[in-house]
């Protein structure tokens, strides 16, 4: 039994490595994303879309622009928001301050591709083919999996694809539409720089 268990670790790490080989490593992604959140109680999905910047080791600049104007950002490990545009002032969202380093490490790791640092919160499952490849990651708490019974992640060079599953029918997914290589606006430089 306990040749098995540690043989499905190393294949599950080797498909991993896999994964990560496949992953670009710019140091800045920037792109069009559109998520689609599924309500149970609600016949339509709820839909927003934006831009990002996800500057790998610094943050990521998340903006939606339909159909309402909101911002986050992630820099310095904390995420903090701000709705009503440059006149506004950013705060940080009510989920206390060991959630919200939570939230800012799942979501830049996750649209980062760093898996693996992930391992200690979820198990993990990757599998490869020719057209990309796919990681599911469910989560090793209790409290966790109450309301997030499991995460999927999909793509080729960068991520394109995450779907959130947070049970009773009720899922976010998110599609990515990574654009060309570039160097951060001086806005942007603005938002996600130092504190």
């Amino acid at each position: 039994m306990a040749v098995l268990w540690l043989w499905g670790l190393t294949a599950a790490a080797s498909e991993l490595d896999v994964v990560t080989a496949q992953l670009a490593q710019e140091s800045i992604v920037t792109g069009q994303f559109t998520q689609q959140r599924r309500v149970a109680s609600l016949p339509f999905p709820l839909v927003s879309s934006g831009e990002f910047v996800l500057q790998r080791e610094q943050g990521l600049y998340w903006h939606v622009l339909t159909p309402a104007e909101s911002e986050l950002r992630i820099r310095d490990g904390q995420v903090q928001e701000r709705i009503g545009g440059e006149a506004s002032t950013w705060a940080a969202p009510p989920l206390g301050e060991q959630g919200n380093r939570m939230t800012a490490r799942l979501l830049t790791d996750l649209l980062s591709g760093r898996f693996a640092s992930l391992d200690g919160l979820f198990a993990l499952t990757a599998d490869t083919s020719d057209d990309g490849w796919r990681v599911r990651l469910v989560p090793r708490s209790e409290a966790s999996a109450a309301y997030l019974h499991a995460i999927s992640v999909s793509g080729g060079a960068h991520v394109d694809r995450v779907v959130l599953d947070h049970g009773a029918g009720e899922t976010t997914t998110i599609r990515l539409d990574t654009a060309p290589a570039r160097e951060l606006t001086p806005r942007e430089r603005d938002i996600l720089g130092p504190p």
